[in-house]
């Protein structure tokens, strides 16, 4: 055990299987109790064999944990004494990664005040290393108004400002306890001057926020703010009398928005929909006297969980008829469009005719017209409803192609699941409801012809690798399919 300095003894069985273990206190002790060194040494077996690639588990009354790799062998062994204290190596590791990550200096020192500790923030606050302040007194070092002996007797200085080697810091100093008994103190601060820039930047803040209200009072707009349990906490902007049949924003604070409901003070509940729906929300409410207001409810998420909601609302009475008008606006733009498709794609001498007047169109309608003439992959971009599709079908109708297939495939309508049978079809029997006669792709209908791939940015990863393979060695393989095929096809993407 010496020489190969191991901490165990493994006692093995007569088919060499590990049984149980000696170390060496218990070793010694049985050999100076022992009145001969032929009698059997006593094992323990409060040991486990665990796969070593496994995840982490925990083991109650085991002491030795032995790794076995995928054969059985096995490579190794650790104690859960190392490996408690390993975690606890960790743990301060970590402790002292949040602390130096916070910003917050901390100093410790025994009861005669002399440095036992300090982190790496404490050194740079001071400007002083570690080695030159340990185990000197520290009532030596800072300058401070309050006695220190009184931290002592177990009184705590809270927003307490020092000077350390000519920096002025501000923070807590507190016992420092072990087993309720004081054995020094603990000091955190931070730099004042930073200390100082936070102060201005919360009062930048306060400042900001009463712009704010100032703005949304001009404007003639109310901010709610309600918490989840639906009451509401605070009330700014232009205050919605009428709609709310309240004297004052002050009594409305505190009121649940439930109970409101229930009393037909408004209808509907826009902040219930919008903790259902976990989403902003925008409505039309009533109150019972006949007052509209337009509201747009916005989730504060914390984590995962919603803390409250964000209501911003305006007296809408006298417009009552927006809705409608909302209505007959988005159909009157649904028309719009179509008929703006049906005229920049209408026919003109056997080609589609792009109708433009201004100069950047005309520079763009030329770049399309020089790249159709090359088989290159194009990628278009821009906003929603520039025309991009349309772009996409004159590059095709200018280009060698234009008496062969062009195939429109929307990326982002097509689930993830179905994507790769969808683009590259797929062989019968590939998977559970394949068709027995197997499926041609869309590529492969596109084939001597072009695709567009509208909004490609919603392809997943594993897609765009094979799309890659397409790009670069223009062949493909069916979903299940075991041979390439080889396709002529131009890609026009948009995103």
């Amino acid at each position: 055990m010496e020489e190969q300095k191991g901490e165990l003894l493994f006692v093995s069985s007569e088919n060499d299987e590990i049984i149980g273990y000696v170390d060496k206190d218990s070793l010694l002790k049985q050999l100076q109790s022992q009145q001969s060194l032929q009698g059997k040494i006593a094992y323990r077996a409060d040991m486990v064999k665990v796969p070593e690639e496994g995840a982490i588990s925990f083991y109650h009354n085991i002491s030795v944990v032995l790794g076995v790799n995928e054969s059985g062998a096995i490579t190794g062994y650790t104690t859960a004494r190392d490996t408690k204290n390993l975690l606890n190596v960790y743990k301060l590791q970590q402790v002292n990664r949040i602390f130096d990550s916070s910003g917050i200096g901390i100093i410790t020192t025994d009861s005669d005040f002399e440095i036992t500790f300090m982190n790496e923030t404490a050194e740079q606050i001071l400007g002083l290393p570690k080695h030159v302040l340990l185990y000197r007194n520290y009532k030596t070092l800072i300058t401070v108004e309050r006695d220190l002996d009184e931290v002592l007797t177990g009184k705590q200085m809270v927003m307490v400002e020092c000077s350390i080697n000519f920096k002025r810091t501000s923070g807590n100093i507190s016992p420092l306890y072990e087993n309720d008994k004081i054995i020094g103190i603990v000091h955190l601060f931070s730099n004042r001057e930073k200390l100082g820039d936070a102060v201005n930047e919360l009062e930048f803040l306060r400042n900001f926020n009463d712009d704010l209200k100032a703005v949304y009072s001009s404007t003639n707009k109310q901010i709610t703010v309600v918490n989840r349990a639906g009451t509401i906490i605070r009330v700014a902007g232009t205050f919605l009398q009428g709609f709310w049949q309240q004297e004052s924003a002050e009594e409305l604070i505190g009121k649940n928005v439930y109970e409101l409901e229930k009393e037909g003070v408004f209808s509907p509940n826009i902040t219930d929909l919008c903790l259902a729906q976990k989403k902003r929300l925008s409505l039309i409410q009533e109150a019972k006297n006949g007052k509209k207001v337009w509201s747009v409810a916005t989730p504060v998420f914390h984590g995962d969980k919603i803390e409250k909601i964000v209501i911003l609302s305006e007296d809408i009475t006298s417009i009552h008829e927006l809705r409608a008008e909302l209505e007959m606006a988005k159909k009157q733009s649904e028309e719009y469009k179509q008929e703006l498709d049906q005229l920049l794609t209408q026919k003109h001498d056997g080609q589609r005719k792009l109708i433009f007047r201004s100069q950047v169109m005309e520079r763009l309608v030329d770049e399309c017209r020089h790249i159709a003439k090359v088989d290159s992959t194009v990628l278009l971009s821009g906003e929603s409803g520039v025309g991009k599709e349309v772009f996409a079908k004159a590059i095709h109708e200018y280009s060698h192609r234009h008496n062969e297939p062009f195939i429109r495939v929307n990326c982002g309508a097509i689930p993830e699941t179905l994507m790769e049978s969808e683009l590259f079809g797929y062989e019968k029997g590939a998977f559970t409801g394949a068709d027995q006669r197997g499926k041609p792709g869309l590529f492969e209908l596109a084939h001597k012809g072009s695709i567009f791939l509208d909004e490609v940015t919603e392809l997943p990863y594993n897609m765009q690798v094979k799309l890659l393979r397409v790009l670069q060695e223009r062949e493909m393989m069916r979903v299940g399919g075991t041979r390439t095929i080889s396709i002529d096809v131009r890609v026009i993407a948009a995103t």
